[in-house]
């Protein structure tokens, strides 16, 4: 039975509360199911996104995703895609909009339009004059259609732009050019990026931000050192996304917004899903990463000789010393932290040194389930943009967590497989790498990640001398330790002792 693969495309979110979506859906499975065709689980979609400006042809978007997944042959040749109409697909130019379906049908795929159930294959294109004009005057049409929304809402913007003050404030990252245009202050642009870079790909708060900025002697546009309040106001200010709001009243409680946002009256320095995804963390009411990292690195990964989690007892004034104690006083004797992580660090390294890269390539395989991953990103971003605006469909959310733990269970995957083909032959150990810059909260994160990457379980062994640590290795370590000369895993418990004391 042939496989179908459903593409679904419109414009504005707004298109999500009404009936855009549903008729889509329903056209698609009603099609398969007269047919013959069987849907296939991955599908893709651009939902609020733009085929005028060819955005959903852009990498993390669903239509690049599945071209990358046609050309890498993830989709195989004679299958089918349905869409509703060939606008969906694209409104780029008659011509490039022309020569993306001949591109998709001259891999195999033949194309199917739910609309009036036209199916279009490479041979019917080029050897129908009467298909070819009619799919050249649809895709004419939708890009003019796309065309004069655009010219109108351009005109719209402009006037907006012109009726603003043009002596207005400006952020502290922009300055105005010789010939009054707003332009950066490269210097100062770079810093906000930096913000944005450290709230969404390290998690990091305002406190940890401001913190690291300072460390690092980066200087605020005021004053000599960055205040966690100001951090927190750049990332929640829309200027950076070139948002400008009109205001009234002094500053205070006394200001308030006037009038619609202007879009486009600054230039961008952060794009808008970075922006999105910042400002979430933030109202996030989930637990926030620690501002100075994870004060234990054996955290739910260490057990006491009884069998009892090891926990850690912050430094007091009895104690003069951080330390690891068994959860239930079972009376083995604590363990001095300090010098417990940087034996175990110095031991464990050495045991990572011993591997080899005998595993073999499968970047391919990599390759493929990041591209899924990617497809299902770009979709819960799609839901969650739709939901950031106040359209909650229950459907929609559902989905959305759905496809979270799709993702997840994807991300695992590629995880485990990582760290069986990963080498340090010839390159500085990462685990010693991370430890030796600690201090800094980003990289004891890092390092917190990599053992329980690399590590199951760890036992403490108290019938040795000194006491050591019995770590259990993860299957996939296990497996490119202990290969044999032929390749093959040799028969071992995937226990390794590790000194914790003198």
């Amino acid at each position: 039975m042939p496989l179908a693969y459903s593409y679904i495309r419109f414009s504005t979110p707004d298109q999500l509360a009404g009936d855009s979506l549903r008729r889509q859906t329903d056209a698609t499975s009603d099609y398969c199911s007269r047919k013959g065709l069987q849907l296939a689980e991955e599908n893709y979609a651009d939902l609020g996104v733009s085929g005028f400006s060819g955005k959903n042809l852009q990498e993390g978007y669903g239509l690049n995703a599945f071209l990358e997944a046609v050309k890498s042959g993830a989709i195989p040749s004679g299958s089918y895609l349905l869409i509703e109409a060939l606008d969906r697909l694209t409104r780029l130019n008659p011509l490039d909009a022309l020569d993306l379906l001949r591109r998709i049908l001259e891999s195999g795929v033949n194309v199917v339009t739910l609309q009036d159930e036209r199916e279009y294959t490479h041979s019917s294109l080029m050897g129908d004059m009467s298909q070819l004009m009619m799919s050249l005057m649809s895709l004419f049409v939708g890009h003019e259609e796309s065309k004069r929304k655009s010219l109108r809402l351009s005109q719209v913007w402009d006037q907006k732009r012109k009726n603003a003050d043009t002596k207005i404030a400006l952020p502290f990252w922009l300055t105005r050019g010789e010939n009054g245009q707003l332009v950066e202050i490269a210097k100062e642009a770079k810093v906000v990026r930096l913000i944005f870079a450290l709230a969404v790909d390290e998690g990091l708060g305002a406190r940890a931000i401001a913190r690291h900025l300072n460390d690092h002697r980066y200087l605020p546009p005021r004053g000599t050192r960055w205040q966690h309040s100001s951090v927190a106001r750049i990332l929640q200010n829309q200027s950076v996304i070139g948002v400008y709001q009109p205001h009234q009243g002094s500053r205070g409680v006394n200001r308030k917004p006037i009038g619609q946002p202007i879009k486009d009256f600054y230039p961008m320095v952060v794009d808008e899903l970075s922006f999105i995804k910042a400002n979430r963390t933030r109202r996030s009411s989930g637990p926030k990463p620690a501002a100075t990292g994870p004060r234990n690195l054996f955290s739910s990964l260490a057990y006491c000789s009884c069998g009892s989690s090891l926990h850690f007892k912050r430094l007091s004034i009895r104690d003069k010393e951080d330390r690891l104690v068994c959860a239930v006083r079972c009376g083995e004797p604590s363990l001095k932290y300090g010098i417990t992580e940087a034996l175990f660090i110095n031991g464990f390294s050495e045991l990572l040194d011993q591997i080899h890269n005998r595993s073999s390539d499968n970047s391919k395989d990599i390759a493929e389930i990041e591209l899924a991953i990617e497809s299902k990103r770009k979709a819960i971003t799609n839901i969650v943009a739709a939901i950031e605006q106040g359209l909650e469909i229950p459907d929609l959310i559902q989905r959305a967590k759905a496809l979270q733990v799709e993702e997840q269970e994807l991300q695992a995957t590629i995880d485990e497989m990582r760290v069986s083909q990963s080498t340090f032959s010839g390159s500085k150990n990462p685990i010693v790498d991370f430890w030796m810059e600690a201090n800094n909260p980003i990289y004891r994160r890092r390092l917190s990640a990599e053992l329980t990457r690399w590590v199951e379980r760890i036992d403490l062994c108290n019938k040795e001398t000194p006491r050591s640590f019995a770590v259990h290795l993860k299957p996939a370590i296990r497996s490119r330790l202990y290969e044999d000369a032929s390749g093959r895993e040799a028969q071992h418990d995937g226990v390794v002792k590790v000194a914790v004391e003198f």
